[in-house]
């Protein structure tokens, strides 16, 4: 019998310590806390990074740029009248998306995979992407539109990306991936709701759901890879 690694055991505690400092206000826990969920992460993909070759090292790159936008988007949280930081923000989280794509398309095996055989797979998603920017798109201001535009692109090339392994990784580990990736993208939709049309956001306490729903697919793009890599996952 395996032993769950701890590096996982320590992302879920610090999780349910920042969600519960989000639920209960304690704003400075939340900071606290933040920068430490992808710094577990790291710490569970890194003994594994190797094996993965260049796809790996795209990986670890990922975590380190989403590492960067949470410290970045945090301020901006305690700034909102100063857009560069946002701005700077949602540029690491951009260049995190990109390191996914990458990450994706080197992944082993390579080859032809689930949205390259049959790419109607892909007409949700734009559909989607193009209802969410009409949505969006009225309080927006018109400074962060390209990059706003820029963005929604590269995390539905991210989705993508992770769809079309399909074929390529075992099918519990492409599970995980693919729903990992579709909560990362949820919660960047929730982000942009809560930023530009609060009006249209019905629940109480918007970070509370930013954050679960990126945590969890941060965590499951992760585990899901490093599944494929190892069945055995070590501590």
């Amino acid at each position: 019998m395996h032993h769950f690694p701890r590096p996982l055991l320590a992302y879920a505690a610090i999780a349910l310590l920042h969600l519960t400092a989000i639920a209960t206000g304690l704003s400075g826990a939340a900071t606290a806390t933040k920068p430490l969920l992808m710094l577990t992460l790291l710490w569970y993909w890194l003994p594994a990074a190797a094996s993965a070759g260049k796809a790996g090292r795209w990986v670890t790159a990922a975590l380190v740029f989403s590492l960067c936008g949470d410290v970045l988007l945090d301020m901006a949280k305690y700034r909102p009248e100063r857009q560069s930081w946002f701005l700077a923000g949602l540029g690491a989280f951009l260049l995190a998306q990109l390191a996914y794509v990458a990450a994706f398309h080197l992944f082993p095996p390579r080859g032809k995979g689930l949205v390259q055989y049959h790419p109607w797979w892909l007409l949700p998603l734009l559909a989607y992407l193009i209802s969410f920017f009409r949505t969006l798109w009225p309080g927006i201001p018109e400074a962060l539109r390209l990059p706003i535009v820029l963005y929604g692109l590269a995390i539905s090339t991210m989705v993508a990306s992770a769809m079309n392994l399909g074929g390529r990784l075992p099918a519990p580990c492409y599970r995980l991936v693919v729903w990992g990736a579709m909560s990362f993208l949820l919660s960047d939709s929730l982000i942009g709701l809560s930023r530009f049309r609060p009006e249209a956001w019905g629940w109480p306490l918007p970070q509370l759901w930013i954050m679960l729903t990126y945590i969890a697919g941060q965590g499951l793009i992760v585990v899901g890879l490093r599944s494929a890599l190892s069945p055995k996952p070590t501590a």
